[in-house]
C-alpha cells in the first residue's frame, strides 16, 4: 500500500492536471487511502472560511487517515464510487489558504504534518490536494461546533465514527519503562604506584512500566597502553559475552524484570592509573536498551592531560570526591 500511495502522491506533485485526468481516465476508485470530494461552494470569492460541508469533509479525513495510515484527499473531482469527471474550483488560492488555517482547528490534538497544495492548468481549471500522513499523536478527535466530536474510521468509501471499544483496542498503550543510568563508587585506593578507580554502573527504571529484556553494552573505544582495566559482574540476573576483546554485552535473563523506581547493578569497572604519561584518550562507550524503552547512550572520556590531573590529585594530594572528575559523561 505504501508504494501505491507514494506513486499517487508523486503523480499529483509532478503531473499537475495530467494527474487528475489520468485518475478520471482509469476510473480511479475511492479506496482505503484515496478520497474524492466536491462542494456546493464552487466559488470561494465571497467566503471568509471553509464552507460547513468542506470543513466536515476535512475533519473526518484528518481523523481517519491520521488515526490509521496515510491518506490523500483530492478536492473538486466528481465521483460515483470512482472518479468520473473534473469539477474545478474558482478562487483556489483562498480555498487552499482556508484549508491551511483550518487544519489546526478541526481535530484534537492537532495533526501537525498535513500538507495542502494546488493543481492549476492553463485553462483556469484549479484543484487542491490534501496529504494526511499517519500521525504520531493519534488518536485525533474531530471538533464539531454543534456536538461533541467523534473519532472516525474508514468504512468502504465513507468515514464512520469509531465505537469506544474499538478505539480502546486500537490505541491502548501500556505504561512504558524508562531505563537510565547512575554511578556509585568506592573510595579510591593507592596500590604501590597505581591509583585504583572503582565505580559501579547502575540501571534505574524511572518510568511507569516494567522493564524487560535489559541489555547493557560496554565498549572500550580508546585505551592507553599503561592503563589497566578490570571488570566484575556481580549480578547473577545478567549473563555476559565479550565484544571482540574491546568490551562486554550484558543481557538480563528471561525472567528478570526491573520494576518502576527500582535499580540494579550489573557491572563494576576498575581502572588502574600507573604513570604520569599517557599516549591516548581513555574512552568508554555505554548503551542501555530494554523492551519499550528508548535506548540511552553515553560515554566517559578522559584525555591524557585529564588522566594526569586525576593521577596527581589522588596520588599526591590524596583528595577524595574527585571521582566525578573521571566519571564526567557525554
Amino acid at each position: 500500500m505504501e508504494k501505491a500511495i507514494d506513486s499517487l502522491i508523486a503523480e499529483l506533485r509532478t503531473g499537475w492536471v495530467w494527474a487528475i485526468e489520468n485518475l478520471i481516465q482509469r476510473q480511479e476508485q475511492e479506496q482505503f487511502f484515496v478520497d474524492f470530494k466536491t462542494s456546493s461552494a464552487i466559488d470561494y470569492a465571497s467566503l471568509s472560511n471553509l464552507s460547513d460541508n468542506d470543513r466536515k469533509n476535512l475533519y473526518k479525513a484528518i481523523s481517519w487517515f491520521g488515526n490509521s495510515e496515510w491518506g490523500v484527499l483530492i478536492w473538486w473531482v466528481e465521483w460515483r464510487d470512482f472518479a468520473t469527471g473534473k469539477k474545478p474550483i474558482k478562487w483556489l488560492a483562498k480555498f487552499v489558504t482556508f484549508l491551511n488555517s483550518s487544519v489546526s482547528r478541526v481535530t484534537i490534538p492537532v495533526h501537525t504534518t498535513i500538507e495542502n497544495f494546488a493543481i492549476i492548468d492553463g485553462n483556469d481549471e484549479w484543484y487542491a490536494v490534501t496529504i494526511i500522513p499517519k500521525s504520531n499523536h493519534a488518536p485525533h478527535r474531530t471538533v464539531e461546533s454543534w456536538k461533541e466530536g467523534n473519532y472516525y474510521m474508514r468504512a468502504g468509501d465513507s468515514f464512520a465514527p469509531v465505537p469506544h471499544s474499538v478505539l480502546a483496542w486500537m490505541f491502548w498503550k501500556r505504561p512504558a519503562p524508562e531505563v537510565q543510568y547512575m554511578y556509585t563508587w568506592a573510595k579510591h585506593k593507592v596500590e604501590g604506584t597505581s591509583v585504583k578507580i572503582e565505580f559501579w554502573v547502575q540501571l534505574f527504571n524511572i518510568g511507569q512500566g516494567i522493564a524487560r529484556d535489559l541489555f547493557l553494552n560496554v565498549t572500550t573505544l580508546s585505551h592507553p597502553s599503561n592503563v589497566r582495566i578490570s571488570v566484575s559482574m556481580p549480578d547473577n540476573r545478567f549473563t555476559w559475552t565479550t565484544l571482540f576483546d574491546v568490551g562486554f554485552l550484558l543481557n538480563g535473563v528471561d525472567w528478570f524484570r526491573l520494576s518502576p523506581q527500582q535499580r540494579c547493578q550489573p557491572i563494576i569497572l576498575s581502572v588502574f592509573l600507573d604513570e604520569w604519561t599517557y599516549d591516548k584518550n581513555l574512552e568508554f562507550d555505554f548503551l542501555i536498551w530494554s523492551e519499550g524503552s528508548m535506548p540511552v547512550n553515553w560515554k566517559i572520556t578522559n584525555t591524557p592531560e585529564e588522566l594526569r590531573e586525576v593521577y596527581r590529585k589522588w596520588l599526591i594530594e590524596t583528595e577524595h570526591g574527585t571521582t566525578a572528575l573521571f566519571l564526567k559523561s557525554e
